[in-house]
Parts: C-alpha cells; structure tokens; sequence
C-alpha cells in the first residue's frame, strides 16, 4: 500500500534525477523549523505506509499548532479527531484545515506570511481552500504561480456568473425563436441554417456556463 504526503516542490528531486538514480528517493530539508511550503507551490511524494496506515515518509507539520501532522486523505475519509486535513492559502502555505479556520475567526491575514486575506470588491475574507486527493487538481493557482485573489469571493462571483448566465439565456433564446419566425416566413435555406445556428447557440449554453463555472474556480481565489 501507498500513501501520499505533502510536501514542498523544493524538496523533491528533478525528474531526469529520478531516472538517472534506480534508488530510493531522498527527502532532505524537512525539519520543525523547515516543514510548511515556503515557495508556494506543492507537490507530492508517495511513499510506503506504516503499521498504522500513515506515511513514513516526513510530513508537513502544522505550524499554528504545532502538533498535527498534515496528510492527503480522500474526501470521504471518516473524520478523525486530530487535525489532519491540510488547507492551503492564495500565498501557498498551508496549516491544518480546523487549526486554520480558528485563526482566521479573529485574523485577516496569512499566519505566515501576514498575506491580507480580504476580496477588494465584497471584502469577504479569502477562505483557504481544503486540500484531499480530488479537491487538489482543481485548486488555483498559488499568487506565485500566476494566480490571483479575484475582486469578488467564490459566492458573490457564482451569483454574479448566474445573473449574467440569465440574461445570456433570454438573449440567445430571443435570436433563436426571431431567426425560426423569420425561416417559417420565408421558406429559405439561408434562413434555415440561421436558425439552426442559432438553435445549436442556444443548446449549448448549458455546457458552456458549467465550463465557464469550473474555469473561473480554478483560477481565482
């Protein structure tokens, strides 16, 4: 069996070191004092479980408790009383999910790197985003990544999304049903393959909107 622990992009070896050394890789930089993601970007090594079913690899600690050990678990893991899951933050670091949400109850910035955690537009708090084995191939990027904390929160972006989804709907509904009225007058192929065009238009709107919904969680906070 394998698990996956996460660790700091830094601290794992290149892929061409990985194929030119057949041996066991290293992990080397990982200390309490050195163990939370200072180049925000993450990544992850997996490695041989022990007895208990945790890596024995060394893990992220989290660096406002002080205690718990952050591991990748699948999102339907049974809760545990220690807090393992990890939770990440637009700068890249990341503490234990529970440890985190207690912070920012009385703070408005990053417990590391101070990172003011407010939407310029709503002023919402940026909430720090919970990391597991399916969450984390749709998290945005990291502020050094190119990523970016957007003017508008996650909720007030989707009510915005829907309204502008709304009106879209009424738009292209309103050109289909005028281009069918207008191939029903007329009879005439030019005016059929408007109307189709206009149909295929309004059908798709659909998937395109949840595309677009996906998109714009995936790239900013």
């Amino acid at each position: 069996m394998k698990s996956t622990s996460i660790i700091s992009q830094t601290e794992i070896r290149s892929p061409e070191e990985s194929v030119t050394n057949t041996g066991p890789r290293t992990v080397t930089g990982i200390s309490p004092d050195n163990c939370f993601v200072q180049f925000p970007k993450i990544a992850f090594l997996v490695g041989p479980e022990g007895d208990d079913g945790i890596a024995s690899e060394p893990v992220l600690e989290c660096q406002i408790c002080l205690v718990s050990s952050l591991h990748l678990r699948p999102a339907s893991s049974p809760k545990i009383k220690s807090d393992t899951r990890p939770a990440i933050l637009p700068c890249g670091h990341i503490f234990g999910h529970r440890c985190l949400a207690k912070w920012l109850r009385t703070h408005d910035a990053c417990p590391c790197c101070r990172l003011r955690l407010r939407h310029r537009a709503c002023r919402h708090r940026v909430e720090p985003r919970v990391v597991d084995a399916s969450s984390v191939f749709h998290l945005p990027r990291t502020l050094a990544d190119g990523g970016a904390v957007g003017d508008l929160c996650r909720p007030c972006r989707a009510q915005r999304h829907e309204e502008a989804e709304a009106a879209r709907f009424l738009r292209l509904r309103r050109a289909y049903r005028e281009a069918r009225n207008v191939w029903r007058a007329s009879g005439d192929a030019r005016d059929h393959r408007a109307m189709e065009a206009a149909r295929a238009d309004f059908e798709e709107l659909g998937f395109a909107s949840s595309v677009a919904r996906l998109r714009l969680e995936q790239a900013e906070w």
